[in-house]
């Protein structure tokens, strides 16, 4: 499997060590390539990966890109390196539980035709699962999500939410039956099939994906970059499933925006844009 992890201005050292800490043998942990992709960070991130980088079993490439590009180019950048069939986006603030790697290898190889994505867990920075030691051991799932892919509750702020869900809470994955009900064009919520996939952890077979730049440069900054991802490769017969065995843990941070104010400018920008590439030809 190839892991492919965009940072900027992230200590990436915690989701690497969640990655050593699979509850796979030490073969098989070399059997992965995980690239970190630096999108021209101002923080050293070499050097903090330095720090831990002989405690690491698996094969780690870095790229330093000298400019910040946005998300999309860090991971096209990946992708284009990447040498495995079965590929892993992931976020740099994301925690992978123990058995993940081996949940999404499984089901990869008995859907070949599927978007994989677990639920998330927010944590602090001072939770004891970031402690080295808890790392390497392995981080047991959770099964207190608290994703809004799981429940949420509609309201006014929330872009593209469709009105008649404001102020109603939605168990998002038991009224879709685990999204098997949002066909193309349904809607709950804020929630249709190619939003439900959130790009801090995406799992599926390289080969379903046509384009050597799988992810758009049309969005800037927050939001719609990896539902259009997904839209183009759903409207070609792929799936979307979420596998609850393992999950992600997010680590809380203020917004890479700035500000909450300038996040939803940057999520109503791209939502319009989104729209607009769903009415033109895929590429």
């Amino acid at each position: 499997m190839s892991i492919i992890i965009p940072v900027y201005n992230q200590d990436v050292t915690y989701t690497l060590l969640s990655i050593q800490g699979q509850n796979l043998s030490k073969d098989d942990k070399k059997k992965l390539q995980v690239i970190v992709v630096d999108d021209g960070s101002e923080n050293d991130v070499i050097s903090e990966i330095n720090k831990i980088k002989s405690k690491l079993d698996f094969e780690l490439q870095i790229i330093s890109l000298e400019d910040n590009m946005g998300l999309f180019n860090a991971r096209n950048v990946g992708f284009a390196i990447s040498k495995y069939n079965q590929v892993l986006f992931i976020d740099s603030d994301i925690i992978l539980s123990k058995n993940y790697i081996y949940d999404m290898n499984i089901r990869i190889q008995l859907i070949p035709n599927a978007i994989f994505t677990c639920m998330r867990k927010n944590i602090d920075k001072n939770s004891s699962i970031l402690e080295t030691g808890n790392l390497l051991l392995g981080i047991d799932s959770s099964t207190d999500f608290d994703d809004s892919r799981v429940i949420t509750k509609g309201k006014d702020y929330h872009i593209g939410c469709d009105k008649a869900y404001v102020n109603e809470e939605l168990s998002i994955l038991d009224d879709t039956d685990y999204f098997k009900e949002l066909s193309f064009g349904s809607q709950i919520g804020i929630y249709n099939i190619a939003t439900v996939v959130s790009g801090h952890n995406i799992a599926l077979n390289k080969s379903l994906i046509k384009s050597s730049t799988p992810f758009s440069s049309k969005f800037k900054g927050w939001g719609m970059e990896d539902a259009y991802f997904s839209a183009k490769l759903i409207s070609e017969g792929c799936y979307v499933i979420p596998v609850l065995s393992s999950c992600v843990y997010h680590i809380n941070h203020l917004p890479r925006s700035g500000s909450i104010e300038q996040k939803n400018k940057e999520a109503y920008n791209n939502y319009n844009i989104y729209n607009e590439l769903l009415n033109q030809p895929w590429k």
